[in-house]
């Protein structure tokens, strides 16, 4: 749920600020059928504008209450994400820190997101794309450099690597994850 520009987690606030969050509702309703059509056992936050730790707690409870794990997909506020984990407890799964675009900075601060949090990251990087973005030899170095607080990893923009051929194929991308990550 959410990316860049969509106002996703400002909406699901006015509803359940409007409606609550109970079963009747248009919200619950609506993500229970989700849910059920695609078979999510999780649900991933990309909120990247609301920023609001309350608002998405209920809603990760929500989540919760459907059989669902929330994941957070994070590439600044470390402090709001670190109120919706800990209000989540095990129930927030996984920790999808973006290292590209507004994230890059989050290169070198893997570890601290890691000692934050208290469980492993897996850092998301962005392929290869209009002259930028990292090599599959590039994302193992990262990965490699950070082995001791990262479990696995995820590419950013498929579009971008459907594109791309020979030793930066799709492949490649994913054996040099899966390289600097034999355990993940």
């Amino acid at each position: 749920v959410g990316a860049w520009g969509t106002g996703d987690f400002e909406h699901i606030r006015t509803l359940m600020n409007r409606d609550g969050d109970g079963e009747d509702t248009i919200l619950y309703r609506n993500l229970k059928a989700l849910i059920e059509e695609t078979g999510a056992d999780a649900v991933n936050f990309d909120d990247e504008s609301c920023y609001d730790a309350a608002a998405l707690t209920n809603f990760g409870k929500m989540c919760v209450k459907m059989g669902c794990k929330v994941t957070l997909c994070p590439y600044t506020n470390m402090n709001v994400w670190l109120q919706v984990k800990n209000n989540l407890g095990d129930d927030c799964d996984r920790v999808y820190l973006q290292c590209y675009e507004g994230g890059t900075w989050n290169r070198n601060s893997i570890k601290t997101w890691y000692d934050a949090f208290g469980m492993d990251i897996i850092p998301g990087y962005w392929c290869l794309h209009s002259g930028s973005g990292d090599t599959p030899d590039a994302v193992k170095t990262e990965l490699t450099n950070n082995s001791k607080y990262v479990r696995g990893a995820f590419m950013w923009l498929y579009d971008d690597m459907q594109k791309l051929t020979g030793k930066n194929a799709t492949a490649y991308y994913g054996k040099a994850i899966n390289d600097a990550n034999p355990e993940s």
